[in-house]
């Protein structure tokens, strides 16, 4: 009984010091526990999400930057845990995430407004009417005939 006190009196096992990991692998934080690998996994997944919402503004626009930039954001977040501060993986998908939704916004604001001015100003309008009548041998309002729902 005398040498089981000795073995742990002021000392911790090193079992202890190296993180609960028997090969020794590092501190109590280290990123070996299976809670820290699925931060990592989140982490990754999160930076790559935001990193693919910024392309997916030309390519889809509307729809998948802002879903691939909040769950950006979410997962990021969520990668967080328990702690108070956030990787710098996290944040950079964080930052990722936004910048690939104001894109979107942004460039859904330049097409609505290019949209606008192509409607509403003779020069647009008239432009608009001989791009139509180029590529579908019909102007704007003969489009608009056959749809009377866009009357």
């Amino acid at each position: 009984m005398n040498e089981r006190n000795d073995s742990n009196s002021g000392h911790h096992s090193a079992e202890y010091q190296n993180g609960g990991n028997p090969g020794g692998a590092g501190p109590v934080g280290s990123r070996n526990r299976p809670e820290d690998m699925y931060r990592l996994r989140l982490e990754k997944t999160a930076f790559f999400m935001g990193a693919v919402s910024i392309p997916c503004t030309f390519i889809w626009p509307l729809m998948m930057p802002c879903l691939l930039g909040s769950m950006a954001i979410v997962l990021a977040i969520i990668s967080k845990g328990g702690s108070l501060k956030m990787s710098s993986q996290g944040r950079a998908a964080v930052v990722l995430g936004i910048v690939g939704i104001v894109m979107n916004v942004f460039y859904l604001g330049i097409a609505l407004k290019t949209m606008q001015t192509m409607l509403t100003e003779p020069d647009g309008r008239q432009y608009l009417n001989d791009l139509l009548y180029q590529q579908y041998g019909m102007t704007l309002e003969e489009l608009f005939s056959k749809f009377p729902s866009l009357q």
